[in-house]
């Protein structure tokens, strides 16, 4: 059994909670949980069968005390505590801008555990390398994604036979004047097209809403990602050369994506190689687009992505 400690009790506690481990409905919602997201479908959500919630930290206790009601775990005085009760660290976060992430990164990955920074991965490039390289380091593996990259929406659009893929439209809220609120938005364009991008260029748009950026792939493909200011609602529309076709994410499609990401990551901690579902270079790529393009924003030039990750 993985026990995993969870960090922070937002709402990405208990949405990615859900999966590590069963809830009490009552209390789950009592603390905020999104029933109408993990409830959304007529099948229930069964937590993986070798995993469990084994205690959870908030710098808010009663916050804590809630979340441990929800999900039958213990409650620890210090982050660090984790460490004793727990195989592997869940890094919630809902909308915070990762500042800590280089910090909680070092307080585990240097014990043994491997961590999992729900995104961003940082709130900067800079400590984005600097967490890659101490995870080479020390041979523990840290993860990041969105729950996007892992949609059903991106699952139905690549089973179609749309010939060859030349652009695709990524629409949703945020702005790339940091990379938390880029991040879903970006997120929903590189679930399909996956890493291989050559440059981003600012078209225009204001903050909040919007803004469109051009990214061009080595390959020749070309990726637009437009905010229209609309938190929550994400869409993606692919055009090939037999057909186009589009799909939404609404909210309650997060379950999918949720379970999808949580699945990717605690089936990484069983694998005895420790295969991660995505390479340390495709997730500093996805830091360094969204700086590309916040750049390019702010200079009004092509920004190449090699300039960023040299």
């Amino acid at each position: 059994m993985i026990r995993i400690g969870v960090i922070n009790t937002c709402i990405h506690a208990y949405l990615y909670g859900a999966s590590f481990a069963p809830y009490d409905r009552y209390q789950y919602l009592l603390g905020g949980g999104q029933i109408d997201i993990m409830e959304s479908s007529s099948i229930p959500v069964i937590p993986f069968k070798n995993t469990t919630i084994s205690g959870v930290w908030s710098a808010d206790r009663a916050n804590a005390e809630q979340f441990a009601k929800a999900f039958h775990c213990e409650v620890v005085d210090q982050i660090a505590d984790l460490a004793g009760i727990s195989d592997a660290i869940f890094n919630s976060n809902t909308g915070g801008p990762g500042e800590n992430h280089l910090e909680i990164a070092q307080m585990f990955l240097e014990k043994g555990l491997p961590v999992n920074l729900d995104k961003p991965f940082a709130d900067s490039l800079a400590k984005a390398k600097e967490i890659v390289a101490l995870a080479r380091r020390t041979g523990v593996p840290v993860f990041t994604s969105s729950l996007l990259q892992y949609v059903k929406a991106t699952e139905e659009l690549k089973a179609l036979d749309l010939g060859e893929v030349r652009t695709v439209i990524a629409t949703g809220g945020g702005s790339f004047d940091r990379p938390v609120s880029a991040i879903h938005t970006f997120t929903t364009l590189n679930g399909f097209m996956g890493p291989g991008i050559k440059s981003a260029y600012f078209l225009g748009g204001k903050d909040p809403k919007g803004e469109v950026v051009r990214f061009l792939y080595e390959d020749g493909r070309m990726g637009i990602v437009q905010m229209n200011g609309v938190p929550g609602e994400f869409r993606l529309d692919v055009c090939g050369t037999k057909g186009m076709a589009w799909r939404e994410t609404p909210v309650p499609a997060y379950r999918y994506g949720a379970i999808g990401m949580a699945r990717a990551w605690t089936t990484m901690l069983a694998d005895p190689e420790k295969k991660l579902p995505l390479s340390y270079e495709h997730m500093l790529e996805i830091m360094a687009a969204i700086e590309a393009a916040r750049l390019s924003k702010a200079e009004g030039r092509e920004v190449e992505l090699a300039e960023l990750l040299a």
